[in-house]
């Protein structure tokens, strides 16, 4: 790739301290093992994009227990209430919510799958066919990522120097991705090992977790002691299974199997049409045969399995 192909890629730059970037990006990998560590922000910096300058952002690693193995590792940010990033997408559009927080991909694979070369096209890709399947999912767009941690710009060693290479920002699932989707307000649940995780409650929706354990509990039992008629009338009422079915078909199509563990999506409970839907969530490992997982998320079995009135029979 010519050099000057990278002049159509918008520049952020990170201002922050040598110590503060070696410590996130490698030296703090035990903390990829700690629960609550990880999702600590333990250093700030100053992000400047498209001549703004957005001071002391609080940034850290992240993913899960791959996040300090790949070498070029993945990035969050969280800006700072009332001066939130006014990103753009890959045609220069600004989107229409200002983002909380900023996720970059590393623009690699994992080394396992030998798909190194993919550049965030799995990603990228994957969230698009979602969206246009009419499942709701986060917008990206490319970036190259300067930070500045010391005098020398451009030194003659390759790996030294401001410019660390071109990264995916992925939309967070939050408040604002409602906004942006056009979606009604409603509480978000970023499910993890098959609990909910708050990431947005709406006002006048429950902020115990009530709606979200009453739902999984019910789940669980697929639901517990009803009739066959009865078990299809409650996933009619209580999910929005067009959509369902349009995110189960593009989540066959691209492989996103990544799913058994109770991980890797989201729940949004639309309070307006008084259902659930599934938002998707980190799609790296898709786009091949060999990938990780069966695909065998909470739906799946009850829905297309067990009821032949649901799978259309």
């Amino acid at each position: 790739m010519p050099a000057a192909a990278l002049t159509r890629v918008p520049v952020y730059h990170l201002i922050a301290s040598r110590a503060a970037v070696e410590n996130a990006t490698w030296k703090d990998a035990r903390l990829s093992w700690n629960e609550n560590s990880r999702s600590e922000y333990r250093y700030t910096g100053t992000m400047v994009y498209d001549g703004v300058v957005y001071d002391h952002v609080p940034f850290r690693a992240r993913g899960g227990m791959w996040r300090h193995a790949m070498g070029k590792n993945m990035w969050k940010f969280n800006f700072n209430s009332g001066h939130r990033l006014a990103a753009r997408d890959n045609y220069g559009q600004p989107y229409a919510a200002k983002w909380d927080k900023l996720n970059l991909g590393a623009c690699i694979q994992q080394g396992d799958y030998g798909m190194r070369g993919e550049h965030g096209m799995f990603d990228a890709l994957s969230y698009r066919l979602f969206n246009l399947a009419g499942v709701e999912a986060p917008r990206t767009h490319w970036i190259q990522l300067r930070i500045v941690s010391g005098a020398e710009e451009a030194p003659a060693d390759q790996y030294s120097g401001d410019f660390w290479g071109l990264y995916l920002a992925t939309e967070e699932v939050d408040g604002g991705f409602l906004k942006e989707h056009q979606l009604p307000d409603g509480n978000i649940y970023k499910i993890d090992g098959y609990s909910p995780n708050p990431k947005h409650l709406a006002r006048g929706g429950a902020t115990n977790l009530a709606d979200a354990r009453a739902f999984l509990r019910d789940l669980s039992t697929h639901p517990g002691g009803l009739a066959p008629l009865g078990q299809d009338n409650w996933w009619r009422a209580s999910v929005d299974l067009p959509r369902y079915y349009s995110y189960r078909a593009v989540l066959e199509g691209v492989h996103h199997y990544d799913l058994d563990a109770g991980k890797n999506y989201f729940f949004f409970h639309n309070l307006t049409a008084k259902r659930w839907q599934v938002i998707p969530w980190d799609v790296d490992l898709t786009w091949g045969e060999r990938m990780f997982g069966e695909g065998n998320e909470p739906f799946f079995q009850p829905v297309l399995q067990s009821s032949p009135v649901l799978r259309g029979e």
